[in-house]
């Protein structure tokens, strides 16, 4: 039978207890592939990072994360609206319709 230390206790206990940073990690990087454009796959990144917390129980993160997932969101259909916007009042220009 194997007998557990301390040592590997602890050892343990700080990489299971990385694994907050970890998650946070993955939300970053999605929030970092919505800048450079990717908006699909960082907002999947980001909803993935939410569901980790929701599947440890890790209720507060959740919900803290999942109101900046929604802000990244709506921000993403802002500018996709802006931008359809701009681009119907460029076509009118370009047609003479001032």
């Amino acid at each position: 039978m194997q007998t557990i230390s301390n040592k590997s206790l602890s050892d343990t206990f700080y990489e299971e207890n990385e694994t907050y940073f970890r998650i946070v990690y993955l939300f970053a990087q999605g929030e970092l592939a919505c800048l450079k454009g990717q908006k699909k796959e960082g907002l999947a990144q980001m909803e993935k990072a939410v569901d980790v917390f929701h599947i440890l129980d890790c209720q507060h993160s959740a919900d803290y994360y999942q109101e900046a997932l929604e802000a990244a969101f709506q921000k993403n259909i802002a500018n996709k609206t802006n931008l359809h916007f701009l681009n119907s009042k460029i076509f009118e220009l370009k047609s003479g319709d001032f």
